[in-house]
């Protein structure tokens, strides 16, 4: 490791800080370093340094180097090269006008453009350098394995031209790998909305051709100067409409003269399905300099360095990193839509989270213009301000007809309560809460009109019916005055919904961080070892859907989860409580950490077999007992017997039935799930009584044979 010495900061980000270092030979570099206010909190560093093992395998000639990631005395650091010049977007923002290069708008119904302020050899260039560098780091191979790496935030602030007129593309923080993973987290989007290309936008699997996309768009802002889309830059909401409708604006509609095989280059790299797109970096770079070798250009440093020569007063001493460091993301408007598409006539916007003061409802109902479906699914609350902000989207919804899928309880309950709350929206598709009165499971269903026709389920769990488990005026509003516009994509949605539940797990890795949801208690033994491979960082285990997991269960998923060596945390959402236990068997080397204690158990009050729960703080270590676990219908307090664990779970074809309740008037009442030991005696007696008559039998025939 380098000694540097540190000295003046010259960027400041969301994490982290940089600084310039300067080495005992006088060499400078570039030093960034966490905010000190996160140097202290395991996940930022780990993100951190899983940014820095990255950085420092990307070598390019087009691509910032670091040369060393590490930790000191002031926390972890990378030691960069020192770039002097200024990003892309600086320079747009800074260029001149240049008469030679006029756009003049050729559509009345299209916004004027601003006059291109970049030639167009240092254009092609910047773009063609730029597509070179990211088809290395989409081919990087560590360890022998590919990484399929996704930088995912290509866009002018990440592209920096130094003075010398070289090319360097900046800032994989937020890169997606194979190793890493990728799930877009609740409200947040990854990148910056201008440059997502339409898969990004719809939250689903993203490949190199994703950012062939992103540099697509630069390409069309630097020799258009404007974004290829006909809507106002200033709001998020109407440009991811128009990128999920695809509403692409070709260049020689907005600019005069615009070269056609220029043109062909532009509109490939936009296409809205990626196999249409150029197949990789090499190959949008091989055109781009088939372009410019057909119009007469030369292409390199020396079309790109007049670019920041022009001002190198701006910049002698500046030193340009990237914008959006480390895992700095733009939000979009309201925060929480986290995925648009366009779905046959009508426009889906999936939202997660929150409904709260955050929600921008005002800018969301303007920017809506045709059929809209709004998959409120994932929203878990609904605050008082958010119902404002509401209230502020169906002010500014206008005529755009609009419906709600798979309405949660959270959305339910406030059309339920809040007068005029479901305003002209419609209702297509709800979850419902249902109860299994033989196993004691409780599970959502996604359901639709006529709410008569779906009093009963199926349990997910024993295969029995389950009723629905709340008043039926509660999904009144579902499928009233609906419009047949929304037929097919509700229909398809419902098509989705139906195949992510037929996985029994979802896994997925974010930010560090491993999340497995069980969506349904398994009809057979899990392979909790293959389930865990590779996991690493925080693992998040969500088994809020099996609460009755028996003692045999429990035992083998603790036993899984203690050799993880690369797990920093686990957290629960719900213990069951057999795994409670087993966890104080089976001491795992890392914090613990879970919100509730679960079990099934027979609640005397509701009168069938119910969810029991009971809160948790601190870690897992910490406790000797579980807390009193009381029951989430009617809150009543069930204390277990000296042995907590649960029965087996029962077959599917033959569930057996939970035993009948203890009723004590003078004392909360009392679950006991105990082996029957008076049962055990019973049969060992006869088994001693079978032996000894056989013993008998035995010694009377052998001496019948000697008296013979």
């Amino acid at each position: 490791m380098v000694a540097l010495a540190v000295g003046e900061r010259l960027a400041a980000g969301g994490m982290a800080e940089v600084f310039v270092g300067r080495a005992p030979d006088g060499e400078e570099f570039a030093v960034k370093r966490l905010h000190t206010r996160f140097s202290g909190e395991g996940e930022y560093r780990k993100m951190f340094a899983a940014e820095g093992r990255l950085a420092v395998l990307l070598r390019h000639p087009n691509l910032v180097r670091t040369f060393e990631a590490g930790f000191d005395g002031g926390g972890p650091f990378l030691r960069m090269e020192l770039l002097r010049g200024a990003d892309l977007r600086g320079i747009l923002t800074r260029g001149k006008r240049r008469p030679e290069v006029p756009t003049v708008a050729a559509n009345p119904a299209i916004p004027a453009p601003r006059w291109a302020t970049v030639p167009l050899d240092a254009a092609l260039t910047i773009v063609a350098d730029a597509a070179d560098a990211l088809h290395y780091a989409h081919e990087l191979i560590d360890q022998g394995e590919p990484l399929e790496l996704v930088h995912r935030d290509v866009s002018p602030h990440n592209i920096f031209v130094t003075i010398e007129g070289v090319v360097k593309v900046l800032d994989f923080g937020i890169a997606r790998t194979a190793h890493r993973g990728w799930e877009t987290q609740e409200g947040t989007l990854k990148g910056k909305v201008p440059y997502m290309a339409p898969e990004q936008l719809k939250a689903t699997t993203l490949d190199r051709r994703t950012d062939i996309y992103a540099l697509g768009v630069v390409l069309y802002e630097l020799t258009v100067g404007r974004l290829p889309y006909p809507v106002s830059q200033n709001s998020d909401v109407p440009l991811m409409l128009a990128i999920a409708r695809h509403d692409v604006v070709a260049p020689c509609e907005v600019a005069q003269g615009y070269p056609p095989e220029l043109e062909a280059v532009v509109l490939r790299a936009l296409a809205f399905r990626a196999t249409q797109r150029f197949a990789t970096g090499a190959e949008f770079a091989d055109a781009l300099r088939g372009v410019a070798m057909r119009l007469g250009l030369t292409l390199g440093p020396t079309a790109t360095r007049p670019l920041v020569e022009a001002e190198r007063s701006a910049f002698q001493n500046a030193v340009e990193l990237p914008a959006t460091d480390l895992q700095t993301v733009q939000a979009p408007t309201c925060r929480a839509i986290v995925a648009v598409e366009q779905l046959g006539p009508a426009t889906l916007f999936t939202l997660a989270g929150a409904i709260d003061e955050h929600f921008a409802g005002a800018s969301l109902g303007a920017a809506l213009r045709g059929p809209t479906v709004l998959d409120v699914s994932g929203i878990r609350r609904v605050t008082s301000y958010g119902v404002r902000e509401w209230f502020a989207f169906l002010g500014a919804l206008g005529d755009a007809p609009c419906t709600l899928f798979g309405c949660p309880d959270a959305v339910l309950s406030q059309i339920e309560m809040v007068r005029g709350f479901r305003g002209p929206t419609t209702v297509a598709a709800a979850e419902a809460a249902y109860h299994c009165d033989h196993c004691g499971h409780d599970f959502v269903a996604l359901v639709f009109p006529p709410p008569r026709a779906f009093a009963t389920r199926h349990c997910v769990s024993c295969g029995r019916d389950a009723k629905l488990d709340a008043d039926d005026t509660t999904y009144a509003p579902l499928g009233v005055d609906v419009p047949t516009v929304f037929e097919g994509p509700v229909g398809e949605l419902a098509r989705r919904r139906e195949e992510e539940e037929r996985a029994l797990v979802a896994k997925s890795v974010n930010d560090g961080r491993t999340t497995l949801l069980l969506r349904r208690p398994p009809a057979k033994p899990l392979r909790w070892h293959k389930l865990l491979d590779g996991v690493e960082g925080g693992l998040l285990l969500d088994l809020t859907a099996w609460p009755a997991l028996d003692d045999v269960e429990a035992t083998s998923l603790a036993k899984a989860l203690r050799p993880l060596a690369e797990v920093t945390r686990l957290e629960l959402p719900r213990l069951p409580l057999a795994l409670f236990h087993a966890f104080r068997r089976e001491r795992l080397p890392y914090p613990v950490v879970a919100k509730q204690v679960a079990q099934i158990a027979p609640c005397p009050s509701c009168g069938t077999p119910r969810v029991a729960v009971g809160a948790l703080s601190g870690e897992l270590s910490e406790l000797t007992t579980p807390p009193a676990l009381r029951c989430v219908q009617c809150a009543l307090v069930l204390v277990l017997g000296d042995d907590p664990r649960p029965a087996a779970a029962p077959p599917r074809a033959a569930p057996v039935p939970m035993p009948p309740p203890v009723r004590d008037a003078e004392s909360p009442v009392a679950v006991t799930v105990t082996a029957p030991k008076a049962a055990y005696l019973r049969y060992g007696v006869l088994i001693l009584l079978l032996a000894a008559a056989l013993a008998a039998g035995f010694a009377a025939a052998s001496l019948l044979t000697r008296t013979r």
